[in-house]
């Protein structure tokens, strides 16, 4: 028999080179019928497998042998999620209901291995499954619909949930051991005597930009969900969300009216919208890839991009309008304007290069390799005769990079001071105090702000525990608002430092019940909690 999965040189099969065989899909009795018309004998008729079709237990030294998840069974895990048949779904259904009350010497990986695959089955329901008494350890289960579950008294150990929504489900006397869980929802979710040892949990919901409104009394968030959301900051209510059509947004920015908002997405489009009403004014397709910042100038009137086109479009912010196109080096990762509206610069996270225009004539002022790496961010003071640049100067672990801000004088672009601190997260906007000589980054594991005048770090605002990527200045310049990958806003009062504001964009634990946690660490309670969660 000819197959792309049979056995390696003909050598006698080990329990995880029966994994790679048509031989499992065959016992499982899943096996899609496409398989049995490609893979033929030597004469060329259809093959026909000579398997006899196997219960939980016969299974157990191969199918049940190791777990599907994770290492290099994962292309094995994919490519028997194609070979099996949608129609043969409640073939495993059936293995996973034999496997119930039984111990974990008995099934091994059966059950769990067959739940992996079921959810590599795109049609098969997984929701409203009773799932309790079972051993699943070693599941893997990624943007899937598992809610109102039961998972009580079963074994979970060492499984992965990427996406996984849970909501409404039960986990009583539920061993998770060593599982896994990555942005989970776990909405109205019972969790009670339930084992967290080892479990490792994250949010992971990049925030990419952020944008206060002239009156300091809204604030715009947009990133890896594809929309912008707008929130109230006293009551932390999202009061508007705007769609894009189909990639995530990396820049956005209010008018300095606070009447307009406008984005930039992946795909190289600008969307405008009326706060107001939530109406889209204009879109159109300034970039042929990704934006990586979206400005308006102090008037109003233009809208600034920079894409990964290498190019910077100054765009008329009634109709999308093409004004000027400015070509950059590889990669601008940022795109500024002096509140005169005299200059433009930005930076290179490519090359290291930062670039800086005259606006009126649309002129080169200077080119140059600032950093010998890479450069993050790029913004100008309130007084428009300094730019502040972030980057790297040497490679080294991404865990704890040494970081330098310089500070240029304008239009002369001549270095006039040195910053160093440490750099470890994915910072992409950093940003200017409208009315102080303040630049806010990070530094280390928290945000902090220094005067870029004096070189002193002014403040360091603990809370976030993420990866910092943007920052924003309220127009007042008493508020400070941080966002990175939990998904999570910060906003800080800069007269008293102190956190006055923590908005949850996406409360994944909402009505979440959490009663005697066992082995939960303090970090996943605080993610929890933050979260929604009640304990």
């Amino acid at each position: 028999m000819s197959s792309a999965i049979g056995r390696a040189g003909g050598q006698p099969a080990c329990p995880v080179v029966h994994l790679l065989n048509s031989e499992t899909a065959g016992e499982l009795n899943c096996l899609e019928g496409a398989f049995h018309r490609t893979y033929c004998e030597s004469d060329g008729q259809p093959c026909k497998l000579p398997f006899p079709i196997g219960d939980y237990a016969s299974l157990i030294t191969t199918f049940g042998w190791t777990s599907l998840c994770g290492g290099q069974l994962t292309e094995v895990r994919d490519f028997m999620g194609e070979m099996i048949a949608p129609d043969r779904a409640s073939r495993l259904w059936d293995l996973i209901e034999q496997c119930k009350g039984k111990q974990p010497t008995e099934v091994g990986f059966v059950a769990g291995n067959a739940m992996t695959l079921l959810a590599a089955i795109r049609n098969a329901a997984l929701d409203g499954r009773d799932l309790s008494r079972l051993v699943l350890p070693g599941i893997s289960i990624r943007g899937r619909n598992c809610g109102q579950s039961n998972f009580s008294d079963s074994v979970l150990d060492d499984s992965e949930f990427i996406r996984t929504d849970l909501s409404k489900s039960l986990f009583t006397k539920t061993s998770l051991r060593g599982s896994r869980w990555s942005s989970p929802g776990l909405q109205d979710t019972a969790f009670d005597t339930a084992d967290f040892s080892d479990v490792e949990l994250e949010f992971n919901d990049y925030t990419y930009g952020l944008s206060f409104s002239p009156d300091g009394s809204l604030i715009a968030s947009c990133g890896d969900t594809r929309e912008i959301s707008i929130w109230h900051i006293e009551t932390g209510r999202c009061i508007a969300q705007l769609f894009m059509k189909k990639s995530p947004i990396q820049g956005l920015s209010f008018s300095p009216s606070g009447e307009f908002i406008a984005a930039g997405d992946f795909g190289g489009v600008i969307r405008v919208w009326n706060v107001r009403s939530g109406n889209l004014l204009w879109e159109s397709k300034r970039h042929k890839d990704a934006i990586r910042d979206l400005k308006y100038d102090s008037s109003g009137e233009r809208i600034l991009t920079a894409g990964d086109d290498n190019k910077i479009v100054v765009s008329q912010a009634f109709d999308g309008a093409t004004i000027c196109s400015l070509k950059t080096m590889k990669k601008p990762m940022s795109v500024a304007i002096t509140a005169d509206d005299q200059f433009v610069a930005s930076c290179s996270s490519n090359t290291g290069e930062v670039i800086v225009w005259s606006l009126p004539d649309n002129a080169l002022v200077r080119k140059w390799k600032a950093y010998k790496h890479t450069a993050r961010s790029a913004t100008f003071s309130k007084q428009s005769n300094q730019l502040i640049t972030t980057g790297f100067d040497f490679t080294g672990p991404s865990e704890s990079r040494q970081a330098s801000m310089y500070v240029w004088d304008v239009p002369s672009c001549t270095k006039i001071r040195t910053i160093q601190f440490i750099e470890n997260g994915g910072l992409f906007h950093g940003s200017t105090s409208p009315v102080a000589r303040l630049f806010a980054g990070r530094d280390e594991n928290q945000a902090a702000v220094w005067d870029f005048e004096s070189g002193q770090k002014t403040a360091t605002l603990v809370g976030d525990r993420d990866w910092l990527i943007a920052t924003a200045f309220s127009n007042d310049g008493m508020s400070l608002a941080a966002s990175g990958t939990e998904g999570i806003i910060r906003i800080w009062d800069l007269a008293t430092n102190s956190l006055k504001k923590l908005i949850v964009q996406i409360r994944y634990c909402e009505g979440m019940i959490l009663k005697n946690p066992q082995g939960l660490s303090k970090h996943n309670l605080a993610l929890l909690r933050e979260r929604g969660a009640q304990i």
